[in-house]
């Protein structure tokens, strides 16, 4: 059968499946036998539930061949728009999610602290703890405020925050003094990052996790309600494969509440940058970001903040929170382990 005739048989198979209570979709595509791909090409009919044919209804039977083009009948479920702004249980990373004093930033992974089994959501200070101002153990909702989050979607609780330092303003956010004192701690969260080679460690406070400045990360950690409201598949990547730090001229991709899954490449590394927070923050410097250019289009756009940054090989390597005109802003993920304490 030429490509002709088999995009007039799928054409008619549109038209004498329209309406039929079972079928979702109709389309060209690849045979399969015994769960195998075949190299034979058939009209493919998406149904909610295949049964066997001594089940189906009369008058009901897909039949095996329509305008003399074979059939494969597959079982799609219900099909229905996957919004990141919509509300999940469980939930994966890449969807809305924030506290309930901002807009609504992304999920961007789920990970462990220190010994710790409890999953907890990874995503920035300015999601999760609304630039300073919330408290450990703050509800986190899913999804954020901006996409419809209440009360009732109560998803997480903040746990800690990495303190943001501003250029200027209050006790939160001025300048220190060039003689900043760090105290050691002995955690595993500081063994993780000697294993990755970042040379910064936690400082522990009871409301916040301190860091040099300039900053290195806007970064929080929320652990969930329930367990079970727990997905860990990243949509459009899969399971994360494990954590290293991304390099110059990377291919890497990510999920996000906004532009959802976007590639791009690590053009600039080790760069010292100033964000504007707006009204009632003001800037604060970064250094050594990662800065990401997106293949084509934005990699990302307002909402995306919070989104973990991968490798092609599906390796965690920043966290997503600011960008400029066509540009986005990465914290290296050594960083946010060795600051947050985090793992996989």
């Amino acid at each position: 059968m030429t490509s002709r005739e088999l995009r007039a048989a799928v054409e008619q198979a549109k038209q004498s499946l329209k309406g039929h209570p079972d079928v979702v979709s109709v389309g060209i595509g690849f045979k399969y036998r015994g769960g195998a791909r075949t190299d034979q090409v058939c009209i493919v009919v998406g149904v909610r539930k295949k049964l066997p044919a001594s089940a189906v209804a009369a008058g009901r039977l897909i039949p095996a061949a329509i305008a003399d083009q074979a059939t494969d009948v597959v079982q799609y479920g219900e099909i229905k728009a996957q919004e990141l702004t919509q509300k999940r249980r469980p939930c994966p990373p890449g969807y809305s999610i924030g506290h309930g004093l901002v807009t609504a930033g992304t999920l961007g992974a789920w990970v462990r602290r220190g010994q710790g089994s409890e999953r907890q959501a990874l995503s920035n200070n300015h999601v999760l703890a609304a630039s300073n101002q919330a408290s450990p153990g703050d509800f986190i909702r899913q999804p954020g405020r901006a996409d419809g989050g209440t009360d009732s979607d109560r998803f997480a609780r903040l746990t800690d925050y990495v303190q943001i330092r501003f250029d200027s303003g209050d006790g939160n956010g001025k300048k220190p003094a060039a003689a900043f004192a760090w105290r050691a701690w002995k955690a595993p969260a500081n063994m993780v990052a000697q294993l990755l080679g970042c040379p910064y460690r936690l400082e522990v406070r009871l409301q916040r996790v301190e860091q040099p400045y300039p900053n290195l990360v806007d970064a929080a950690v929320a652990q969930v309600v329930l367990e079970e409201w727990v997905e860990v598949e990243v949509p459009s990547m899969g399971e994360p494969a494990g954590i290293r730090d991304l390099q110059l001229g990377d291919r890497v991709q990510k999920t996000g509440r906004t532009t959802e899954h976007t590639r791009g490449v690590v053009e600039t590394v080790g760069a010292q940058v100033q964000v504007d927070y707006g009204t009632g923050s003001g800037i604060a410097t970064f250094d050594d970001q990662l800065i990401v250019r997106a293949d084509s289009g934005d990699f990302s756009q307002p909402g995306d903040s919070g989104s973990a940054v991968f490798g092609e090989d599906a390796f965690l390597g920043g966290l997503l929170f600011a960008g400029g005109d066509q540009i986005t802003v990465v914290n290296r993920i050594s960083h946010v382990v060795s600051l947050l304490g985090v793992r996989l």
